[in-house]
């Protein structure tokens, strides 16, 4: 019981740190799958919007259930901050979808390998504007294609 207690007590104290900055805006963007197949996305974020494929962006590959959602969350460190933050300077975020099953059979092979069996089954490119725009909501498959391959 003691234990619990302390545990309750530590979690009052740091966990407001982990919050950070976000008081104004958004901390997460909602990332819903709504395909019949487990996914996987992953993001980058630019300056511009034109992107090079050789930057490995399958290294943070994270997984959604068929059918289902997660709210992905903007992190500085183990802080949570306002996507608007990042995003207000001009700044495109890419959101790439893949097929998690192919991911999972192929992600310890070198990255040619992984560009070759685990092809990107959509990329969304937005900016601010964009993300305001859909709610803060990114679908896959996509439900309309002005800021999509």
């Amino acid at each position: 019981m003691k234990g619990i207690k302390i545990l309750f007590l530590l979690l009052i104290i740091f966990l407001p740190s982990c919050f950070g900055d976000c008081k104004d805006g958004h901390s997460s963007i909602k990332i819903v799958n709504n395909s019949d197949i487990r996914i996987g996305f992953s993001d980058w974020i630019t300056q511009d919007i034109i992107y090079n494929y050789e930057v490995d962006f399958y290294a943070c590959m994270r997984p959604i259930s068929a059918n289902s959602f997660i709210d992905f969350f903007c992190l500085d460190g183990n802080r949570i901050i306002c996507w608007e933050n990042v995003l207000n300077k001009g700044k495109t975020i890419h959101i790439f979808f893949v097929d998690i099953e192919l991911y999972e059979q192929y992600w310890k092979q070198p990255f040619d390998t992984l560009l070759k069996y685990v092809p990107v089954l959509h990329c969304y490119r937005l900016k601010l504007e964009d993300l305001q725009r859909m709610n803060w909501t990114v679908v896959y498959p996509p439900e309309e294609s002005d800021d999509t391959d």
